[in-house]
């Protein structure tokens, strides 16, 4: 425990002004750095209070929304900056320079993170890629339990302060309990393992911003969009849904299906939608009438066929302002994909790009329209795989970090490129890969610092 204090005081001086005052504080703490004899856990529990009071009060709500996750959780960084938007606690920012685009709120909600993970409040469970970012975070037991006591506290007024409820093991077991609770101010909802007739628990007339599943949770199949379009103004949904209805969710902003029967999603009433991530491949249907009101806000599209439906909406601009696109190609010949894959140079603030092929077709990477502003492109389940593909992707000018995921190359040696290929990458990635040789000239990948080989046999080397 001595060492978790000194690690927590660590952070609050790394943050603190170089003035007196602010030092006088730093004083008062050192009283508690003594903790050999406090048995329970008190002078610990203050340093963590004054840690928590020491953040800047935008960021308290942040903080205190992790005591919804359960004990030693690891919790998606991604997800957890969409809730914290959902909730409130971050919005976009007007800028007052006409030239200067404002940063979005998800890159604001990273800085934030970093800011948390600094001051030591939040661990850093695994970093992204190329090491910059942190993809899974989590927090010690007694931050949790700091952040469940300040959100249960009648006398907190932090700003936007929530309410939460979590149901951690079976319906009808709360981290913050009904009686508790005000109903009046819970705006999220979390389920984990059982959570079938979970509606029954819900008080009535509830303020939902954030519905979420765990993707282990089991839920009836029972429940309808009319009951979900109740949970109003649903901002987040996480869960297993009939995918027919949700079109009318106009308020949504984050929808994470983990799983559905139907493979048609009508996307063209959620025009207050940002990410939609499907665990199971649909296809995406607009009405005419619709396609004129383009969807302004959505920056996350995965996974979804490429099919020529998608293709007209690429055409069209329909998608101006996405920043990560996950597709599913199969090649088809009434659906060819290549028509499809031209229109991608037409996504102008696209930077992930996830292409997943159906293992025995494959699409020349040459017939493909890369935009340019792409810095992370990850290939799964492709066959086929040539160094004429490989140089097409040296060819990506700010092509950072680059991920293939079970695949077969169908030479022996593939080659990496020459001088000039790859100028800006920094990490390659390969996962369950068969090949057998990596070849490249002198001048090829100038900057690459990080290379991973896992489960490739045939590698020479034997990753």
């Amino acid at each position: 425990m001595m060492f978790g204090t000194l690690i927590t005081i660590a952070g609050i001086v790394a943050k603190r002004d170089r003035s007196k005052d602010a030092w006088e504080g730093i004083k008062n703490l050192l009283p508690y750095w003594s903790i050999a004899e406090d048995k329970e856990g008190k002078k610990m529990m203050e340093i963590l209070k004054f840690s928590y009071d020491d953040l800047p009060n935008k960021m308290k709500p942040c903080f205190l929304y992790l005591g919804v996750f359960p004990e030693d959780e690891k919790i998606q960084v991604r997800d957890l900056i969409r809730l914290w938007i959902a909730e409130g606690f971050i919005g976009p920012i007007q800028t007052r320079r006409s030239k200067e685009a404002p940063p979005e709120p998800e890159d604001i909600g990273e800085q934030y993170l970093r800011e948390m993970v600094d001051r030591n409040l939040v661990q850093v469970a695994r970093r992204s890629s190329d090491r910059k970012g942190v993809k899974t975070c989590k927090i010690h037991d007694l931050f949790r339990e700091l952040c469940i006591s300040e959100s249960n506290n009648p006398d907190n007024n932090t700003n936007n302060a929530r309410r939460l409820l979590s149901f951690p093991s079976t319906v009808g077991s709360y981290t913050c309990s009904l009686e508790t609770c005000n109903k009046e101010s819970t705006h999220s909802l979390f389920f984990y393992e059982d959570a079938r007739g979970w509606s029954q628990h819900i008080p009535e007339n509830l303020r939902v911003n954030v519905l979420s599943f765990s993707k282990w949770a089991r839920v009836s199949s029972s429940t309808s969009a009319e009951y979900l379009k109740s949970l109003t103004p649903l901002r987040y949904l996480k869960m297993e849904v009939k995918l027919d209805g949700l079109c009318d969710f106009h308020s949504l902003e984050t929808l994470h299906v983990l799983y559905t029967s139907l493979k048609d999603l009508r996307i063209g009433g959620l025009k207050q939608l940002r990410h939609l991530h499907c665990e199971f491949l649909v296809r995406l249907l607009v009405d005419e009438q619709e396609v004129q009101d383009k969807m302004q806000n959505l920056q996350t599209l995965c996974y979804v066929y490429a099919d020529s439906k998608l293709g007209r909406l690429l055409g069209d601009d329909y998608f101006p302002n996405l920043r990560t696109l996950g597709l599913h190609i199969a090649l088809d010949q009434h659906e060819p994909a290549e028509e499809i894959l031209r229109s991608l140079h037409r996504l102008k603030k696209l930077i992930k790009l996830k292409l997943m092929f159906s293992v025995v077709n494959w699409v020349p990477l040459d017939t493909i329209a890369f935009p340019s502003t792409l810095t992370k492109i990850t290939l799964s389940r492709f066959a086929y795989f040539k160094s004429k593909d490989m140089n097409t992707l040296g060819r990506v000018p700010r092509l950072q970090v680059l991920k293939f995921k079970i695949g077969y190359c169908t030479e022996q040696t593939l080659d990496c490129g020459t001088a000039g290929s790859f100028p800006e990458l920094q990490v390659l990635i390969m996962i369950r890969v068969d090949v057998r040789y990596l070849i490249s000239k002198d001048g090829a990948m100038p900057r690459l610092r990080r290379a991973v080989f896992c489960d490739c046999p045939h590698l020479k080397g034997g990753y």
